[in-house]
């Protein structure tokens, strides 16, 4: 009988709803600068390179460390440029095999050490590493080179963009550390 209880606890524990709502401006922002490319493509009839600067959005978002505007800023230029040049890069080395490789081999070093320097470095040289590893295996990307690199400029400015009217309209308190700490001290009092 207990086994019962503590599986039935789990399960209502699991299916409780979220007592703290996502804040109504990730949500904006979310919905806002991951659409506002893809209507772009399909008025334009550019589906691929809309679906790639939506992506591009959802990585911006994704490492997004939602601190001061002037951080985020910081943070969103840094990601931006890395992944330009990245694709660049991996798009002017399409069927150099051995070069990719080698460079594949450091960048994922890269990675596994990033992890010493913050969540926000170590998502960006992951997602450089698939930048990279998607622009040299695919020669539709050095092909269409610049399509793709005005889309992901597009899906940046439109972030930028979003990001100042929501930080103007919302004006948002943020506390990256306590929100990434306490999901931290939940799960290591399980352990």
């Amino acid at each position: 009988m207990p086994i019962k209880n503590h599986i039935k606890n789990h399960i209502d524990e699991s299916l409780k709803i979220n007592p703290v709502p996502t804040p109504l401006f990730k949500m904006w922002l979310a919905a806002l600068v991951i659409t506002l490319p893809l209507v772009v493509g399909l008025i334009r009839q550019e589906a691929l390179y809309s679906m790639f600067g939506s992506l591009m959005a959802l990585v911006y978002y994704l490492n997004d460390h939602f601190g001061s505007i002037k951080k985020r800023i910081q943070h969103l230029t840094t990601t931006f440029i890395c992944l330009m040049i990245s694709l660049i890069i991996g798009s002017l080395l399409t069927n150099q095999f051995l070069i990719i490789a080698i460079l594949l081999f450091i960048l994922s070093f890269l990675v596994g050490k990033s992890k010493e320097f913050g969540l926000e470095l170590e998502r960006l040289m992951l997602f450089i590493t698939l930048q990279f590893l998607t622009a040299s295996s695919d020669p539709v990307v050095s092909d269409s080179l610049i399509p793709f690199l005005l889309y992901s400029l597009m899906a940046f400015i439109i972030y930028l963009i979003t990001l100042l009217l929501l930080q103007v309209l919302f004006k948002h308190p943020i506390h990256p550390i306590k929100s990434i700490l306490k999901p931290v001290k939940f799960s290591s009092a399980y352990c």
